[in-house]
């Protein structure tokens, strides 16, 4: 008996564009340890001013660092973060961490887009808005010393958006 043969289907795929409305890093500074909320709060509050953006206005936040202070583990960072930011109750607003070493930063990028393209928008004229950031604070997770890797602490933040083919 032979199995039946079928004939494959083509898959539609929608294109999608994401635009990085802005990226800011800290500056590492005068070398004195810095903890992973300050560096990566400067480098988000600095990538949103860029984007003529204020936190409230964040639908997604993703936190992909992996060196934290403390190598504080719960509560996610990403929560840490929003609080910081001024995020809390009533705005709505998924904040989680995802963390994948090295890859970790373009991996969130990918996943705020597809978060981004299944948000309901509150507003037309205002598409959902994603803020991915990270921070590594090597010289204060109690693990690194600073001098032997050779990474200064500091942050990065890109605010993510949804092209004009989302």
């Amino acid at each position: 008996m032979t199995a039946p043969t079928t004939t494959p289907r083509p898959v539609r795929v929608r294109a999608r564009t994401v635009h990085l409305a802005a990226v800011a890093v800290s500056e590492p500074g005068d070398g004195r340890p810095r903890d992973c909320l300050s560096t990566c709060l400067e480098a988000a509050r600095t990538a949103l001013t860029d984007a003529g953006l204020v936190p409230g206005q964040v639908s997604v936040l993703l936190y992909t660092g992996v060196y934290r202070t403390a190598m504080l583990s719960e509560p996610a960072m990403a929560a840490v973060v929003a609080d910081g930011l001024g995020l809390r109750g009533g705005s709505r607003l998924l904040a989680f961490d995802s963390v994948n070493g090295r890859s970790g930063f373009l991996q969130a990028c990918f996943l705020a887009e597809r978060i981004l393209s299944r948000t309901p928008r509150r507003d037309p004229r205002h598409p959902p808005i994603g803020l991915v950031c990270t921070s590594e604070s090597p010289s204060t997770s109690g693990i690194v010393n600073q001098a032997e890797l050779g990474v200064p602490d500091l942050g990065a933040a890109a605010v993510v958006t949804l092209g004009s083919g989302g």
